[in-house]
């Protein structure tokens, strides 16, 4: 998908290339589903139909272990073990992952260190929103693929994380990939609309 936006750049046409784009999604979706319905008997447990139920399952025996021993545990509310109870928790997964646990969450000092980095791309984040803006840049996520590709990885892989893992100790390790892929979809919006003699230690702020 990522090298099919690059190509249709060529297409002038806005609605045209527009059109390209949400066709070819769509048939990268499609495919995939039909595929995991395919090898839905092989895949058991993990199959379409029962991801929901295990993953409801796994969240309350992982949050009732940590309970127990003390660990930090996270929890993102009571949520019917359905497809649809799942993606409404999108929100609170993608949070949880790229910016928690926040600072009066630390319960072990181990912790603290996966803390400060939230706080950090969290500050970064907001910094670009007021630096940048919503509009400039919801444009340049519309104009530039690369930006795309980028941050619709990291927050696929964010929600995927948030939603399975509910242990902070765990989520510092299992988030790892999505976080370089979040910086440079930042850092390439920033550059895309930063004056011409701004450095980068401005969005910083230092």
């Amino acid at each position: 998908i990522w090298l099919v936006n690059i190509y249709t750049q060529k297409i002038r046409n806005t609605l045209s290339r527009f059109s390209v784009n949400v066709f070819l999604f769509l048939i990268v979706i499609g495919g995939s589903l039909m595929l995991f319905q395919y090898y839905s008997n092989a895949l058991g447990k993990y199959s379409i139909a029962e991801i929901s139920t295990t993953s409801n399952t796994t969240r309350r025996w992982i949050s009732y272990v940590s309970e127990l021993e003390s660990g930090s545990s996270y929890d993102l509310g009571n949520f019917s073990p359905t497809l649809g109870g799942i993606i409404s928790r999108i929100p609170q997964a993608i949070n949880v992952t790229l910016f928690r646990p926040y600072i009066w969450e630390v319960r072990k000092p181990i912790v603290l260190l996966s803390a400060i980095e939230s706080l950090l791309f969290f500050l970064l984040t907001i910094r670009l929103m007021i630096e940048v803006g919503p509009k400039r840049i919801y444009r340049t996520i519309l104009r530039e693929p690369t930006v795309r590709f980028c941050l619709l990885f990291s927050l696929i892989f964010s929600f995927s994380v948030g939603i399975s893992s509910y242990n902070f100790g765990a989520l510092s390790r299992y988030k790892i990939p999505a976080l370089p892929f979040y910086a440079l979809g930042i850092i390439i919006i920033w550059y895309k609309n930063k004056s011409k003699n701004q450095k980068f230690f401005s969005l910083l702020n230092i």
